[in-house]
């Protein structure tokens, strides 16, 4: 055998020895085909290399574009106090929404397997709801994670730098922010649009429960031209809360605030960047109607104690998976009395519901009005319409402003319907609360995937449940079976109606009741998760104590 053939081996006991021409023993191996060899390098070599230039590629793709934008660096200080003080109360009304964040991660695009243990964190507390997603080393959150089941993960992913936020305050920051200046904490609702009215409501009665100055600045309308007072008063707005709040207009000099909310800011990038620079809060939430609005990114860098949230579950999942931003969410709603409630203990409870309404502006593109004239039209061709008693009436509200022309309503459901157009608020909602329940009639997707539909304020509101599917609950997912009129599978909006309208009114009153219980719980939680969005106690040790 030829010396090419000897090699050294690793352990040389271990190797095979012969004796060559005589002399002393040798190591030996035998001849091993060219194909083999070239395998062997292969694995040994060009495959290790393979992989890890995937590694480094598919890390560099994460960092630059799936990575988190730029946020306030907190300190571990920051984190812990925040977790210190954030009661961990399970809400198990908001642990379906771990689903909502697995459908964004498909339609954003997302190849990331971790971010389903952060939407799942991010879901499962009530109060400590925003807690868990601003501070994800906190072990009550994690705790609770780890008790979801998740998908099995089939290749190594890249380690993720942890995401750090804004620090959290005490869910009663308020209270303990007077306690410590021995002043009312100073706050601004920012609203730069003549619309949205009832969310500005909804916030300021959750703000009247607390120890707070609130300033309201709001814009009036250019066309037709209003000043923000006489919106007001054109719309009874005043009138529908009972009384006159604080408020100036939008486009004032505001005066110097300890806390902002901006309603939609998205859409006013450069009036809300004007208010911040002259209000200078010392922390803000951007409140966002659109979870796909690129504008939300813009806003970040604007202050560096800005939190993010949105008023439903789903808007909230599309500000975290498509503009990857931190976000809570959180309902406010005014709750809207009568004067004349129609309640189960009302002495005419058994005629004081009338119909369904149809809520919002005259426009096909939020509504499939289409749809509707033709089950109604079919209804009518088949015997079912006009209904018979004991079956209760059938009739149609249409309330909103637009051209009514364009709904294009067919003879035959003109028969079945009334439109009230253009309603001040305290007529608008006590319709509604009138009616057996609320059609959304949703004309796309969007009020599913990244906006918040203004039927559902409008029921909990009023207290008056929406007929709804699978597809709704699965977006809403506070709103359960219990809170709705459930569409089955197959069955239509007309088929609903139908069924209500059979059922006895005390079982129709007793979801109305459940829908109000439900406001009413959406409200307690806000009260907290809104706090954890002022400025500190730290903070307020620091500002000047008024004596």
């Amino acid at each position: 055998m030829s010396s090419r053939h000897l090699r050294s081996p690793s352990n040389p006991n271990k190797l095979p020895t012969k004796q060559m021409n005589g002399t002393l023993p040798g190591h030996y191996v035998h001849q091993q085909p060219l194909h083999y060899q070239c395998i062997r390098y292969w694995v040994r070599w060009l495959l290790p290399m393979l992989f890890v230039a995937v590694i480094s590629s598919y890390t560099t793709y994460m960092i630059i574009y799936q990575g988190p934008g730029p946020q306030h660096v907190s300190s571990a200080a920051d984190l812990k106090r925040a977790a210190d003080h954030m009661p961990h109360v399970l809400d198990l009304n908001e642990l379906q929404q771990g689903k909502m964040e697995q459908a964004w991660a498909a339609v954003a695009g997302a190849v990331d397997p971790t971010k389903e243990l952060q939407s799942a964190s991010a879901a499962t507390t009530a109060a400590a709801d925003a807690a868990a997603k601003a501070a994800t080393t906190v072990v009550a959150a994690a705790t609770q994670v780890a008790k979801e089941p998740q998908p099995q993960v089939q290749r190594a992913q890249p380690a993720q730098p942890a995401a750090v936020h804004p620090p959290l305050a005490p869910t009663d920051a308020a209270t303990r922010w007077a306690k410590a200046t021995r002043r009312r904490m100073t706050v601004a609702v920012v609203n730069e649009a003549p619309y949205h009215l009832e969310i500005v409501a909804g916030f300021l009665h959750i703000l009247g429960q607390l120890p707070v100055e609130v300033t309201w600045y709001q814009a009036g309308q250019q066309v037709p031209g209003y000043s923000p007072v006489q919106l007001q008063e054109m719309q009874g707005f005043t009138q529908m809360l009972g009384y006159l709040p604080r408020m100036k207009p939008s486009n004032s000099t505001p005066d110097p605030v300890d806390f902002a909310i901006f309603i939609s800011p998205e859409y006013f990038e450069k009036q809300t960047k004007a208010f911040l620079d002259a209000a200078k809060p010392i922390t803000a939430v951007m409140l966002g109607h659109n979870g796909m609005n690129r504008a939300l990114q813009r806003l970040q860098p604007l202050h560096p104690r800005t939190h993010f949230a949105a008023l439903a579950p789903h808007v909230a999942a599309a500000m975290r998976n498509v503009l990857h931003i931190h976000t809570h969410w959180m309902m406010a709603t005014y709750p809207f009395t009568s004067p004349k409630p129609c309640l189960a203990t009302s002495p005419d409870a058994a005629t004081c519901l009338h119909g369904f309404s149809i809520q919002g502006n005259f426009e096909s593109q939020r509504r499939n009005y289409t749809r509707l004239w033709q089950q109604v039209s079919g209804a009518h061709a088949q015997g079912l319409l006009p209904t018979k008693p004991p079956v209760r009436p059938f009739h149609l509200h249409l309330l909103g402003r637009g051209d009514v022309a364009n709904l294009r309503m067919p003879a035959d459901v003109k028969n079945d319907t009334t439109v009230h157009f253009n309603l001040r608020f305290p007529q608008y909602y006590d319709q509604i609360h009138t009616t057996h329940a609320l059609l959304m009639l949703l004309g796309n997707k969007n009020y599913l995937i990244q906006k918040m539909s203004s039927t559902v304020v409008s029921s909990l509101m009023t207290a008056s449940p929406i007929i709804a599917d699978q597809a709704v609950l699965d977006s809403y997912t506070f709103l359960k079976p219990e809170h709705v009129f459930l569409m089955q599978k197959g069955e239509t909006e007309m088929h609903v109606m139908q069924r209500v309208l059979r059922m006895k009114p005390a079982e129709v009153h007793a979801v109305k009741q459940r829908v109000a219980d439900l406001a009413a719980h959406l409200n307690r939680r806000t009260l907290q998760v809104l706090q954890t969005f002022m400025p500190m106690p730290e903070d307020a040790a620091a500002a000047p104590a008024v004596v």
